[in-house]
């Protein structure tokens, strides 16, 4: 999972091309980026 964050934007692209993996990583780190305006790049799959 790659993160960029730009001010108070955060944009979470996936690396391991697994997106059932991927959603569990975004659910587990939620709080982290909750606060944040989330952009999450789903254009791999």
């Amino acid at each position: 999972m790659k993160v960029d964050q730009k001010g108070h934007t955060v944009c979470i692209k996936d690396t391991q091309s697994d997106l059932i993996s991927f959603r569990l990583k975004l659910t587990r780190e939620y709080k982290t980026f909750q606060k944040l305006n989330i952009i999450v790049d789903l254009r791999m799959y």
